[in-house]
Order: structure tokens, then C-alpha cells, then sequence
């Protein structure tokens, strides 16, 4: 006979509670949401308020399904930035500390987007702890790309990492760190490129709180280090690259700005720096190494009480505050401004040029850092990539792209030959030989070989586009020297039943291996 303690146990023993997570987990839409598999940022975003967490948890997330663009609800109690949703939506959850973040993570060979079109926000913090987001493109919000906004509503964010994205068109800031009663703490945005940020400037805070690429207010030891800002658009009075907006004479904005690079083209009458202090504000405590550059003939900084005292250059600043005493005015030099393409050239001035110390250890591609550091957030590599010529339509009269997101340095084992606009579920086969042609061999229908024929080889991988169209094959390049300044092509060929050769074949990649 049993007790009924054994009646009242059986249940419990009948149904185990779901454990916490802990270790690697994927999302992916394409793939069934089993094991420690996610179809959505949302998805696991439940489990893990729900279960809470371990040890470290990392969710690598692949670009098979496309662009995300999921519309998490978010609250706020002061203010609204309708649609009040996001991408990826966060929140307080148990179990995290120092030891045991969340990071979200692009998978090896991954370009995953997280295009906010319609959305407030790409991501918004939503008060969580100890949580890292790197190797993301996000995009095309209303409001702001990134959002540490902090509220009693739902908390304040506690040690974040922006790290290793690229920012870019949204109405708002890229990163906008704010808080109320409750500060963010210790938040690091580290080895990331900004671009056409600020284009509309609505919504609230827009003068207090979220009026630059990447602005503060309320926040204690903020951390910008090692990124690339071209500030190539801006609206609104208060705009600015890096800006801060303290409450009050103690609060510090910026423990540090380091090593960064700031290209402004654009936004006229508008500075670089913009730290809005209250009468006796602190200005940064650690300002230097940076590499400043402007064509719009602004002042440089301004500072002080109702940002009213003004730094018309670089020296003026330097003089009256003391700071950025190893900066650089100059040129960086950066690839491509219409693209963008925010890596450093060769030529440029802030090659080797870093003096102060911050510890990031790669930059913007996972490309080791040296003992002699660059500014901005790209290492330079003396790599080279270049699209050569067009592909050829196929299905809904698209033409397939071969690209990559990541950087030809000797060592990376993650680089990524992309390819998108491809038809669900077609097969990519990628070719190689020693360099590109500047006289195709055409194929017909719109179709050319941009290769070397006489090299011509096939990779001995077949990539298969996801629901998304897109497809990728790693490249684990070698860390041996010999190969520094190897000219390589790459080229794919893509079954597409609707083109009218049965196929249908990308532009090429002309690649050059780097240090």
C-alpha cells in the first residue's frame, strides 16, 4: 500500500522540472525547435525567463531563414517609442553574474540581420544582466539600434557588451545607455562600425538621452572603446557621435572613449563630442587615442553647462581639458565611404597608432589584436576584398550574390563566402582559382565566369540556401605567412530551375590574404 507521501511525490517524480540552461544552444529558424534548438529570439528569450541559467549560455544564431525581424513587446512608464517592440526583446533573468552570461552570438560563417523595418527598436535591454550581443548587422529601426533604456518597470542592465556589430540606418541612436532612478552600470561597446545613425531624430528623449550615435544619460562607467563611427548623416540639434547628458555634478558618463575612430562628413554646425554637463560635470575620465576627423568645419566639442562652452578644435579641447593629449586630427583612411566599407587602409594614419591599453583582444572580424594596437574597430590585416562583376538572373528575376562579412586575415577560421537572393533550398556549389579576370568567359543568358579558368576548382562543399535564400561556406585560412598576399577568386554556381539555363552563377570575390 502506498503512503501518501509516495501519492503526493509520484506526480513530481512523473514530470521533472525543466532544467536551467546552461552551455551552447542555436536559433535558427529553419530548424526544428527541439533539443537545444531555437526558432526565435523570442523563444529563447521565454526560456530563459522562465528557467533562468546555469553557467554561461551562448546562443549561436545563423542568417538561414533571412533577416529577423520579430516584434517582442517591451514597456516603458516614461515615454513612449511606438510600436514599442523590438527585435530581440530582454529581460531580467536568474542565475546570471560575472561567471555565468548570455551571449548571443552570430554562428561561424554567419551574417545573421536583425533588421528592425517597422520596430522601434533592434534590441532593446529591458534590464538584463550580464548579457553580450556580437557579430550582429542591425538596422533600419525607428528609434534606437541598441537600447540600454533602464526603468523601475523593468530594471537596469548590469555589466552589457555591445561588441563586433555593425550599426547602421536607423532613426535614433545606435546605442543609447540611459537610466532613471536606476543607472546602467559598466556597459562596453567595443569593436563595432556606426554609419547613418540619427536620420530622423522623433521620439522621446530626444534631446536628453538618445540624440547621437551612441549617447549616455544616467549611467555609470560606460565604456566606448575600439569602434569606427562614420557620421555620415544626423538631424536634430543636439546631434553628435559620442554624446552625454548627466543629471548631475557627480554621475560620470564615460569612464573611458579610446581607440576609436570618428569620420564625420556630414551634419553641419554639429560636433564630434557633445557632454552636456550640470556646473561642475565631469568630463570623461579617460579620453585618448582617438583618431578624429571632420569635413563639415564644426567645432569639435561641446561641453561644460548646457553644453555651452565650445572646443573649436581638437587643440582647444586638448588645451582646456586636458584630454585626448594622444589623439589624432587626420584622415583614417577607411576603404570605402559609399559602401561603406569601415576597414583601415594600408596608408592610414591610425595603424599601429593606439597608446592606450584597454585589453580588447580582436576587432570587428575576430582578427587578433597585436602588441601594437590600432585604433578604430578594425585591425589592420593589409587583406583585400573586392565583388567583381554581376550574377545572372534566375527565379523572380533575382540575381544570386556571393559576399562575406568577415576579413581574409591569416588564422580566421571562421571566414564566410555568403551568398543571398538565392531560391529556398538551392544548392550552391563555390568555386576557387587563383585570382579574378578582368575578360569573363560568357555562358549566356546574362551568365560569366569571372575566374581563372586555367585554375578552376571546386570546393569540396555544397551549401544549401535556407527558407531565407541565403547560403555559406567556411574557410578556415591558414596561420602561415607564406600565404600574405595570395590572390585567391571565388565564385558560385546555384541550381535555380527558374533561370533559363537551368542555373544560374554570383559575382565573383576577389581575395587577398593578409598579416
Amino acid at each position: 500500500m502506498r503512503s501518501l507521501q509516495h501519492l503526493v511525490l509520484l506526480p513530481l517524480l512523473a514530470a521533472p522540472l525543466a532544467a536551467q540552461l546552461a552551455g551552447n544552444y542555436t536559433i535558427n529558424p529553419d530548424w526544428p525547435a527541439a533539443g537545444t534548438n531555437y526558432t526565435s529570439f523570442a523563444a529563447a528569450v521565454a526560456d530563459l525567463a522562465a528557467l533562468g541559467v546555469a553557467s554561461p549560455v551562448f546562443f549561436d544564431v545563423f542568417d538561414d531563414a533571412g533577416p529577423y525581424n520579430e516584434g517582442s513587446p517591451f514597456t516603458t512608464a516614461n515615454g513612449s517609442h511606438a510600436p514599442n517592440t523590438a527585435v530581440l526583446a530582454m529581460g531580467s533573468w536568474a542565475g546570471t553574474s560575472s561567471t555565468n552570461r548570455v551571449t548571443f552570438r552570430a554562428a561561424p560563417g554567419e551574417a545573421p540581420i536583425l533588421d528592425a523595418t517597422g520596430r522601434a527598436m533592434g534590441v532593446f535591454w529591458g534590464g538584463a544582466d550580464y548579457v553580450t550581443i556580437e557579430g550582429f548587422e542591425i538596422r533600419s529601426a525607428s528609434y534606437d539600434a541598441v537600447s540600454l533604456y533602464a526603468e523601475s518597470t523593468h530594471g537596469v542592465a548590469y555589466d552589457p557588451i555591445i561588441r563586433r556589430c555593425r550599426i547602421h540606418d536607423c532613426g535614433g541612436t545606435g546605442v543609447t545607455i540611459y537610466g532613471n532612478t536606476a543607472f546602467p552600470v559598466n556597459t562596453l561597446v567595443e569593436s563595432n562600425f556606426f554609419w547613418r545613425l540619427q536620420l530622423t531624430n522623433n521620439g522621446s528623449f530626444n534631446t536628453t538621452g538618445r540624440f547621437g550615435y551612441v549617447t549616455t544619460r544616467r549611467s555609470t562607467n560606460t565604456r566606448i572603446v575600439h569602434n569606427t563611427f562614420l557620421m555620415d548623416t544626423g538631424v536634430g540639434s543636439s546631434c553628435c557621435a559620442i554624446g552625454a547628458y548627466p543629471s548631475g555634478a557627480t554621475e560620470i558618463p564615460y569612464a573611458e572613449i579610446s581607440n576609436n575612430v570618428v569620420l564625420k562628413t556630414a551634419a553641419a554646425g554639429t560636433p564630434i563630442l557633445r557632454i552636456q554637463s550640470p556646473a561642475g560635470g565631469p568630463l570623461p575620465t579617460v579620453s585618448n587615442s582617438n583618431c578624429f576627423y571632420d569635413l563639415t568645419a564644426s567645432p569639435f566639442a561641446l561641453y561644460g553647462t548646457n553644453a555651452a562652452t565650445i572646443a573649436a578644435t581638437l587643440i582647444d579641447w586638448q588645451t582646456n581639458t586636458g584630454r585626448d593629449l594622444q589623439s589624432l586630427w587626420a584622415d583614417p583612411a577607411l576603404r570605402d565611404l559609399a559602401t561603406p566599407d569601415l576597414h583601415l587602409q594600408l596608408t592610414s594614419p591610425c595603424f599601429t597608432a593606439s597608446t592606450v591599453d584597454f585589453g580588447s583582444t580582436t576587432d570587428i572580424d575576430g582578427q587578433p589584436r597585436a602588441i601594437s594596437r590600432d585604433m578604430g574597430a578594425d585591425e589592420i590585416s593589409g587583406a583585400l576584398l573586392a565583388s567583381v562583376g554581376a550574377g545572372c538572373p534566375g527565379t523572380g528575376a533575382l540575381s544570386p550574390v556571393l559576399w562575406s562579412n568577415s576579413w581574409p586575415f591569416l588564422g580566421n577560421p571562421s571566414f564566410g563566402l555568403l551568398g543571398r537572393n538565392l531560391p529556398p533550398f538551392a544548392p550552391m556549389f563555390t568555386f576557387v582559382s587563383f585570382g579574378t579576370t578582368t575578360t569573363p568567359y560568357v555562358v549566356g543568358a546574362g551568365c560569366n565566369v569571372y575566374l581563372q579558368l586555367a585554375y578552376l576548382t571546386a570546393l569540396p562543399v555544397l551549401a544549401g540556401a535556407g527558407t531565407g535564400g541565403t547560403a555559406s561556406v567556411v574557410i578556415n585560412w591558414p596561420n602561415n605567412a607564406a600565404y600574405v598576399g595570395v590572390n585567391f577568386g571565388f565564385q558560385a554556381m546555384v541550381i535555380d530551375a527558374g533561370a533559363p539555363l537551368g542555373l544560374t552563377l554570383t559575382n565573383a570575390l576577389d581575395v587577398v590574404l593578409g598579416f
